[in-house]
């Protein structure tokens, strides 16, 4: 299948739109820019599929901001998101039109999911990407500019059916990303020629069995890398110089988005799905990409909801030269990923739990 898109990009501009922050409760709308008709701006909304029509706000009670403004949407502080998603408007910074805007006291301006606290990477990353981060101003009120331009996404989602949709990229988004790479600082690494990328510094409650793969792929001479522990220009650089790279499915993966052409990357998968993105970013990257089954995780909807339980399956275990005998069923943490799956999908459990704790509490005393 082919992700790619030749659109031709354009923004859209519009006179006293009204930009608004992020609110979970605004449904069907969560935030963006609506015009004081309460036409919702759709180009404007954090993805394609989502509804298009704005939450009730008093418009009398909004700040008035007498300047033109470019508005790049909702930004994220989740790593994955903030390398695709945040970057999906950014290409008309670099456009003719953009540049003229910037050459004056146009603001770009943004909202946080949720209402996120974005950590610094966030703004690191963006500056990579072009954005004048002295002009960036965050929107937490019902705010009107005298014109706002909404530029179209350069990532595209496409909903299939309820919580599953299709992704595809633009030469833009290339554009953008490889504007990144001019601008980001080049430093020299060494004696990564393979390497594991690896989350288990994270201690994440969601991933089990991990620790059990970064030894084997040790063993098998991949250095181990914990990309957090690194400055984001080193992290550029390692995708850079290394050859080979194994990590598995996820935000981590999406990396590859920095990597030289026909870089070798196994991707470990967590659960019986493909993430989107990451399809994208293979084919526009142009790496040799392999999936390997890693997991003995009970399938879900949302595959990126998890837990999910990692092993050195067959699959791994084939592509290693390695032989090591996989008998999950026979280790603890495998029925620890059990109790917590549920958990975390069946609520009577956790009020089973909770009960449980309430009535033991009331026998004691």
């Amino acid at each position: 299948m082919i992700h790619l898109r030749n659109s031709k990009l354009k923004a859209g501009l519009y006179s006293n739109g009204y930009i608004l922050p992020y609110n979970p409760l605004g449904t069907p709308c969560l935030g963006g820019v609506t015009l004081g008709d309460c036409r919702y701006v759709k180009d404007s909304t954090w993805t394609e599929w989502d509804d298009l029509k704005a939450y009730g706000f008093v418009k009398e009670s909004a700040e008035y901001v007498d300047r033109t403004a470019i508005y790049i949407g909702v930004m994220m502080s989740i790593f994955g998101h903030t390398i695709t998603d945040n970057l999906k408007k950014l290409w008309f910074l670099q456009s003719e039109e953009g540049k003229r805007l910037l050459e004056g006291d146009t603001d770009i301006l943004y909202i946080t999911y949720m209402a996120q606290t974005l950590p610094p990477q966030v703004f690191e990353i963006l500056q990579y990407a072009g954005v004048d981060i002295k002009r960036l101003k965050l929107i937490d009120k019902p705010t009107k500019y005298r014109a706002v331009y909404v530029p179209e996404n350069s990532m595209i989602s496409k909903e299939i059916r309820k919580n599953v949709g299709e992704k595809y990229y633009t030469v833009d988004y290339r554009e953008t990303v490889l504007h990144m790479l001019d601008i980001i600082p080049k430093v020299r690494v060494e004696g990564v020629d393979r390497i594991y990328l690896s989350r288990t510094a994270f201690r994440s409650r969601r991933d089990y069995g991990e620790k059990r793969l970064e030894r084997l792929l040790s063993k098998a001479g991949y250095r181990i890398v914990y990309p957090e522990k690194h400055p984001f220009v080193e992290q550029v650089a390692l995708m850079q110089y290394a050859n080979e790279i194994v990590t598995t499915e996820g935000s981590i993966s999406h990396m590859a988005m920095f990597s030289k052409p026909m870089t070798r990357w196994a991707i470990l998968k967590k659960i019986d799905w493909e993430n989107p993105y990451q399809l994208c970013i293979n084919e526009m990257a142009q790496v040799d990409v392999v999936y390997l089954d890693a997991n003995h995780s009970i399938t879900v909807e949302c595959g990126w909801e998890g837990p999910f339980y990692l092993s050195p399956t067959k699959a791994v275990c084939n592509y290693l030269h390695v032989e090591v005998s996989d008998h999950y069923l026979l280790r603890l943490d495998y029925y620890g990923y059990l109790l917590y799956f549920c958990w975390c999908h069946f609520p009577l459990v956790r009020w089973g739990k909770v009960l449980a704790k309430t009535i033991i509490k009331k026998i004691i005393r």
